[in-house]
């Protein structure tokens, strides 16, 4: 994968991730369709958006209805586990506001007891251009 790739990956996750290392995931959440696609493609991991609808009680003074129906949408990506790692350990360098949560993210998981190169999705993140390997994951 090119470095500018990867930096501009680094860049979203500072502006737009929330990290949690005890559970090695990592989840982006944006109401930007196309950085989410982006995302998506570059991981080999769809987002997720999710609907709902309700109704909000308006002003019953001076209004005529008495609730707002509302429709609310969210869209997000989430990786977890061993794909998560390998994003982590190859934007490292790139990063500002996330670093000392990705790095206690690669520092607090045990998941990596395997030769990624040699699972499913090390083989599907090489294919996708992240750098794997034991030294980096083991």
């Amino acid at each position: 994968m090119p470095e500018f790739d990867i930096a501009f990956f680094a860049g979203v996750i500072d502006a737009r991730a929330h990290v949690e290392p005890e559970r090695t995931r990592l989840t982006v959440t944006t109401n930007r369709v196309h950085i989410l696609e982006w995302l998506a493609k570059h991981s080999g991991v769809k987002a997720t958006v999710k609907e709902r609808e309700y109704f909000r009680r308006g002003c019953s003074e001076h209004c005529n209805k008495r609730h707002q129906h509302i429709s609310h949408q969210s869209m997000y990506w989430t990786v977890r586990g061993q794909r998560a790692l390998i994003i982590a350990d190859n934007v490292l360098p790139y990063l500002v506001q996330t670093r000392d949560s990705m790095y206690a993210l690669l520092l607090a998981s045990t998941i990596q007891q395997k030769d990624p190169l040699k699972t499913e999705i090390g083989a599907q993140m090489a294919r996708l251009g992240w750098v794997v390997s034991q030294e980096k994951h083991g």
